[in-house]
């Protein structure tokens, strides 16, 4: 018994192997475009800034009762010891202005656009940020629950975001 249980534990194994095969390199996406091949040996490029994190001091965003406008306020903070924190202050307004994606905000020479998500389920809400230094072509995406800012206090103690290349840097 032991014998031909172990015979069907391989042939399971060696069933599920073949299911979970790579598709035929021949097959093309929905635009006819060629699949691309997966290559594990590959090299990958290294997107670490060299300044490893950002702070996002005194982040804040206050919404009127009807949340059809909100306002947003905190500090960009590099780390550079010779530059102070740049500040970042914009207005939302929209139908559920908290929940609103915004883009395009400039706060010196800082781009600052956000997106909301619920995907996890009511209550589980979070905002991204995406915080780009077009100067030194950099990027962090600061992420805050609704919980954090829902309080429309500030979010303590101030929090720090990993820096990335901007692709094709």
């Amino acid at each position: 018994m032991h014998y031909n249980y172990t015979i069907l534990t391989i042939l399971l194994c060696l069933t599920a192997r073949t299911v979970a095969a790579p598709q035929n390199l021949t097959e093309s996406d929905i635009n006819g475009n060629a699949q691309a091949h997966l290559d594990l040996d590959a090299p990958a490029q290294d997107m670490t800034a060299r300044e490893h994190k950002w702070k996002i001091r005194c982040m804040r965003r206050t919404c009127n009762h009807r949340d059809t406008e909100c306002e947003w306020f905190f500090y960009i903070d590099t780390g550079h010891h010779d530059r102070h924190p740049t500040e970042c202050h914009f207005f939302v307004s929209g139908h559920s202005a908290s929940r609103t994606d915004t883009q395009g905000h400039r706060c010196g020479h800082f781009t600052v656009s956000s997106g909301w998500s619920g995907q996890f389920g009511h209550g589980q809400g979070f905002t991204v940020l995406s915080v780009v230094d077009h100067v030194n072509n950099l990027i962090a995406w600061p992420g805050y629950t609704d919980k954090q800012l829902e309080a429309c206090e500030t979010v303590y103690p101030d929090l720090e975001f990993p820096v990335s290349c901007l692709p094709g840097t």
